[in-house]
């Protein structure tokens, strides 16, 4: 197997369709269209996959989706060498990315961490899907309690705020928050 010395994001934005919550399924489906987020996709390649178009379209449109419910689309992709790609470039503290591997057979095989309210992994969720057919089979879900650093995120947080590193001289000053 080569090296998967590739990464490409693909950022997504995610809608639904609010009016089709009471829908019949008679006649044209109400359009009421909510954005909803979206998702970050992280996909490992070697360079042989990317330079073929028949990879980057399988990727593309199987993380892609649309029907009279929800549709998913790509509004951001970008490919780093994995000697240049940080995460965090990408993906915001709060947010758990979704690791993608293609299949030979151009199935993405996806796993995503759960997080929880103190940023710690406390499983991972993972499935199969393509194009044609969407999910393939059943989610996973492994749960375990590995917490992961949060530094980043409080640095990030602090950021957001506005809050630099007098933070610890702020805190000590009214009296140990």
């Amino acid at each position: 197997m080569s090296d998967q010395s590739i990464r490409i994001v693909f950022q997504t934005q995610y809608h639904e369709n609010y009016g089709a919550h009471d829908w019949d399924e008679v006649g044209e489906c109400p359009q009421y269209w909510k954005p909803k987020g979206g998702s970050t996709y992280i996909v490992a390649c070697t360079p042989e996959q990317l330079a073929s178009r028949w990879f980057y379209s399988a990727v593309e449109d199987g993380i892609t989706k649309s029907d009279d419910w929800e549709r998913e689309y790509v509004i951001f992709s970008q490919v780093v060498d994995a000697s240049d790609f940080v995460e965090s470039d990408f993906v915001d503290f709060w947010e758990a990315p979704i690791n993608v591997h293609v299949s030979i057979g151009g199935d993405l095989l996806m796993s995503q961490n759960n997080l929880n309210f103190e940023n710690q992994v406390c499983g991972t969720r993972t499935w199969v899907q393509n194009a044609e057919e969407g999910l393939i089979g059943d989610t996973t879900y492994d749960k375990f309690a590995e917490p992961v650093t949060s530094e980043w995120r409080l640095a990030k947080e602090m950021e957001m705020h506005g809050v630099d590193e007098q933070f610890d001289e702020l805190e000590a000053l009214m009296g140990g928050v």
